[in-house]
């Protein structure tokens, strides 16, 4: 588990040792440290991932519309399940997981048919442990499939491994977060919703290059600059059938033009 003193050293390699100008962050610790770090390095630039700070000339902050491609696999999944329970299990309540909840739980409605959303949290805030832990993981999604969920959505990060082995050991469905992760477990991953970091980091990079990324400013990455996205379902295609995916694209085209 990650520790404030241990992120510091990290950081201080880089700056003191690589010589780095351009540092991104991907750790909610982040929203700890740089406040106290940047300031005093302002010939470095920092982007901050997933967790805005605003205030700090030398801070790019970067928001994913997890919200949007959430509301996409909700539909999906709701498209898809012959239980019409869905699950949902996060890594703990903080606002950024409550935001893919609430697009979830709006994508699952919009397909208009009658189901339940059964959704659960590995841990509490302030407890972060919940997306480290695997082995719980395994153990809530076992109990959800047990009963009569068929499709998880998996928003846990390492805890996610346990939740993608529990969807292969009872012949059941799980849909992937953050990178692609359907071949994990071909076949029984539906498909992952995808951050567009590559993206990000490539747009981010050229701006820092050309002297244009913009200081204390949040970046936000939708739908309609492909910030965010699903996975061609390579190996679940034929699975979840040719009308539900082509439903599903247009899905995505009509938020991408403010459609939805």
């Amino acid at each position: 588990e990650e520790k404030v003193e241990d992120i510091k050293i990290k950081l201080s390699e880089l700056i003191y040792n690589e010589k780095c100008s351009l540092i991104f962050m991907a750790s909610y610790i982040a929203l700890e440290i740089l406040p106290e770090i940047a300031p005093i390095h302002p010939d470095i630039h920092f982007v901050i991932l997933d967790n805005p700070l605003n205030g700090i000339d030398n801070v790019s902050s970067v928001e994913f519309a997890q919200n949007e491609g959430s509301f996409v696999v909700g539909y999906l999944a709701a498209r898809f399940s012959k239980s019409l329970t869905i699950g949902f299990i996060g890594g703990t309540n903080e606002p950024v997981i409550l935001d893919f909840l609430k697009g979830f739980e709006e994508g699952v409605g919009y397909a208009d048919r009658t189901k339940k959303i059964d959704a659960r949290f590995a841990s509490l805030m302030p407890d972060f442990s919940g997306y480290h832990n695997p082995k719980l993981g395994y153990e809530i999604a076992t109990e959800m499939y047990k009963s009569s969920v068929d499709v998880i959505y998996n928003v846990a990060s390492l805890t996610g491994g346990g939740i993608i082995q529990a969807a292969v050991d009872n012949g059941a469905y799980v849909i992937g977060v953050d990178s692609d992760q359907d071949g994990i477990a071909k076949g029984s991953v539906l498909t992952s919703m995808m951050k567009r970091l590559d993206n990000c980091v490539v747009d981010l990079v050229g701006y820092y290059l050309d002297g244009t990324i913009k200081g204390n400013f949040i970046y936000r990455y939708d739908y309609r600059n492909n910030g965010v996205g699903i996975t061609d379902m390579i190996w679940t295609k034929d699975v979840i059938g040719e009308k539900i995916i082509s439903d599903t694209k247009e899905i995505e085209k009509k938020i991408a033009r403010g459609e939805i």
